[in-house]
């Protein structure tokens, strides 16, 4: 194979490794789920999001008082689409690589 070939050989490999992820794959879809959920009941910036960003969103009195999911499921909310598509990009690129470690 030339040198030339090479570059183009990398792509499909990784492009292989990334469509044989399924934690990472799981991982942003349960992502997307949560975002389209949080956007069908009004997005965050209407009260019945906004009481799901309160009760899954990270806070000291939460915890405190008794919310440890709130260690879990902070990472799931997002703001916008654009920041899902974003974090789901570095999730399947980061991911990928992880699980074929």
């Amino acid at each position: 194979m030339t040198s030339s070939g090479a570059p183009f050989s990398n792509v499909l490999w990784n492009l292989r490794q990334l469509g044989n992820s399924p934690a990472s794959w799981t991982v942003f879809a349960v992502v997307l789920a949560i975002q389209l959920l949080v956007t069908l009941v009004g997005g965050p910036n209407r009260q019945p999001a906004w009481t799901w960003f309160e009760m899954m969103g990270l806070s000291n009195g939460g915890f405190l008082t008794g919310n440890v999911w709130q260690l879990v499921t902070y990472g799931f909310l997002h703001g916008s689409w654009w920041h899902v598509a974003l974090n789901g990009v570095f999730i399947l690129l980061i991911g990928s690589r992880i699980e074929h470690m």
